[in-house]
């Protein structure tokens, strides 16, 4: 139970690496980009969730006098790297989204199918709404 939140964390990445290899297989980079955006926002959900509803709901029920540091086997991460994973949630993972973003726009553009004016304005539009999304994210 304890370990819940790294078992999350590698078979998600496990999962998510296995469907990229897919879509490459599969000849599709597009959905591969959008999979790739995806699967970094799922991975950081669902460990800080795990950790929280852990810490918040099944720790007090079965440490109620603490004691953690008694417990064998346990994987025990410092705060560098929980640091890091949090900076990298709410940093790297909406820079990422963002740029894959104004690469589809570039795309477009480049096809001929959006004028510079309606890119931008869209683009403007899209970011903000990815913006206010991991705000949100993070906030909650």
């Amino acid at each position: 139970m304890l370990n819940e939140p790294y078992f999350i964390l590698f078979f998600n990445v496990i999962s998510w690496a296995v469907i990229a290899l897919v879509y490459v297989w599969l000849g599709m980079p597009a959905i591969l980009k959008v999979s790739l955006a995806t699967g970094l926002i799922t991975i950081a959900l669902a460990f800080f969730w795990t950790e929280f509803a852990n810490q918040s709901n099944l720790i007090p029920i079965f440490f109620p006098d603490g004691g953690l540091n008694k417990v064998t086997g346990l994987w025990a991460v410092g705060l560098k790297a929980r640091l890091g994973a949090l900076v990298s949630a709410v940093s790297i993972v909406p820079l990422t989204f963002i740029h894959l973003t104004i690469i589809k726009f570039r795309a477009l553009q480049d096809a001929g199918e959006l004028s510079d004016a309606d890119m931008l304005v869209l683009l403007q539009n899209i970011i903000s709404m990815e913006s206010l999304v991991f705000v949100v994210i993070a906030a909650l």
